[in-house]
């Protein structure tokens, strides 16, 4: 099993306090949260909470931002299937990550992400839906580069997600689902302002907080008590080699499903609006990618089906 270890970026030292409330949100399917990664990110907070240093550590779940995507389907659902779809994300996370009992013994506070859109300071302080609204008249008019950060990240979600929807033909527009990964992503931002709700002194999170995020908590929050640490899990430097030689059969992904690649091009040549020349040319270079990793035969066929329904798409509209 491939050992890794998980250890802080920046500092996690306080100016007025000699322990912290160190906070950090789940995302469904990061796998980065799960299993062996986020034994090692206990075992770091367990590190520092036996020097004192961190005082307990508190996880937003975020199943409930899922509901967003219910509505993709291939059949509408009713108010109680999305309630029990939210609960079951979270559970299922709960159950393979928060053991009982458990080898450590930092004390953790679990946040689901209903009870997190629903804090408050008091009973006069703004609200989720309040600071939302804000948000989406940022994005609606008046933060153009607020509203572009969204849209590409939105749009990158759409390239993730949609490979589940052409498996099981589903029929879903690009347009409607980039409208539900923008309202995704929105709700993920306005999120930002409850955290600041949950008594922490430091919010962390794999590998970063996703731009539009970023943008927003420097635009409201910079000066704020809740500070961002990174924190990054790595790989052991005496298994470099192995990964390295593993990496190389990334592309067994697009060979065992075919048709996750075709969208993965069609996504793609959506999202950034390209003319036809344009998509041509990042179909040749993504081509030249799949064959420098191992020589994918059956990157030809894909591209061919994805080029064939863009120049049938581009024909109809010049009609």
């Amino acid at each position: 099993m491939t050992k890794l270890q998980a250890r802080f970026k920046d500092s996690i030292t306080h100016p007025h306090k000699n322990s912290v409330v160190l906070m950090t949100a789940i995302s469904c399917g990061n796998q980065g949260q799960t299993g062996d990664n986020w034994d090692h990110f206990c075992d770091l907070v367990e590190h520092y909470y036996k020097e004192e240093s961190i005082e307990k550590l508190i996880v937003v779940t975020t199943g409930g931002l899922q509901w967003h995507y219910m509505s993709l389907g291939s059949r509408s659902l009713s108010a109680q299937e999305i309630e029990q779809k939210i609960h079951e994300f979270d559970r299922q996370w709960v159950t393979k990550n928060i053991k009982i009992p458990s080898k450590y013994t930092f004390p953790i506070e679990i946040i689901s992400w209903q009870d997190l859109l629903n804090k408050s300071y008091s009973m006069d302080s703004q609200n989720f839906d309040e600071f939302f609204k804000k948000i989406r008249e940022d994005y609606d008019h008046h933060d153009r580069e607020f509203k572009n950060l969204v849209n590409k990240h939105a749009s990158t979600y759409v390239t993730k997600k949609m490979n589940r929807f052409v498996k099981e033909k589903i029929e879903v527009s690009y347009e409607h689902f980039l409208k539900v990964a923008v309202n995704y992503v929105l709700e993920e931002c306005a999120a930002i302002f409850q955290l600041h709700k949950c008594k922490a002194d430091l919010f962390t999170y794999p590998g970063g907080i996703n731009p539009p995020g970023r943008h927003i908590w420097n635009k409201y929050f910079k000066d704020s008590s809740l500070k961002y640490i990174r924190y990054e899990i790595k790989l052991d430097k005496s298994l470099q080699s192995d990964v390295s030689a593993s990496s190389l059969s990334k592309s067994n992904f697009f060979k065992e499903q075919p048709c996750h690649l075709t969208c993965y091009i069609q996504c793609n040549l959506k999202a950034h609006n390209w003319n036809l020349p344009q998509e041509i040319r990042f179909i040749q270079e993504f081509n030249k990618l799949i064959h420098q990793i191992d020589h994918y035969a059956e990157f030809y066929k894909a591209q061919q089906e994805a080029i064939d329904q863009r120049r049938t798409i581009t024909h109809r509209s010049s009609i």
